[in-house]
């Protein structure tokens, strides 16, 4: 498994911070291309997260991408039982930068995301429609009905863990209050 840092952009998404940019960045190519992922789609995912801008539509855009980027990537990998090493590092790493990228997307624009899927707060939809909502209107923000259900086919042990994103969702809208409040009170 990866345990080292790599910076992509100047910002850090794989764990050695002696390491400089361009080390890092080969070590992040390297361990795409040992897992047999395309390098022209690796190379493109390599570009990094977008920087965070403060503006909804363009962030949405370049953040959407990015994430369609690393699916792409994933869904070129063995499903999770059937990985070797190289493919199972690349797997975490994707879904380790894909899961911060969503933490920083979230920690600057959750109000408008949960705004767009209200309606401004006039719709009350419950957490189990949410999840799923996002998920259209963001590819990539929280996994589809689609994905889960591909990947629910798999024993819990050789499942890729993609509630995992539902949740740094439904966590930043919680801490949001207001959002937070409508959401609970959708719940109620």
């Amino acid at each position: 498994m990866l345990n080292d840092q790599t910076i992509v952009r100047g910002r850090a998404i794989v764990g050695d911070p002696t390491m400089d940019a361009k080390a890092s960045s080969d070590k992040a190519a390297d361990a795409l291309s040992h897992a047999g992922l395309p390098a022209v789609t690796a190379a493109a995912w390599l570009q990094g997260p977008p920087p965070i801008s403060r503006d909804y539509a363009r962030d949405a855009a370049a953040f959407t991408q990015f994430w369609r980027a690393g699916a792409e990537l994933r869904a070129k990998l063995p499903p999770k039982g059937k990985r070797n090493d190289a493919q199972a590092a690349a797997s975490e790493m994707l879904h380790r930068v894909e899961r911060q990228s969503r933490e920083e997307f979230l920690g600057s624009h959750v109000e408008a995301v949960y705004r767009g899927l209200t309606a401004d707060y006039r719709n009350f939809v419950r957490i189990e429609q949410l999840v799923f909502d996002a998920a259209a209107l963001m590819p990539g923000l929280t996994p589809s009905r689609e994905v889960l259900a591909r990947d629910s086919e798999y024993p819990l042990k050789d499942q890729d863990g993609l509630a995992v994103d539902q949740g740094i969702f439904l966590a930043h809208i919680f801490a949001h209050q207001t959002a937070g409040r409508h959401l609970l009170h959708a719940m109620m």
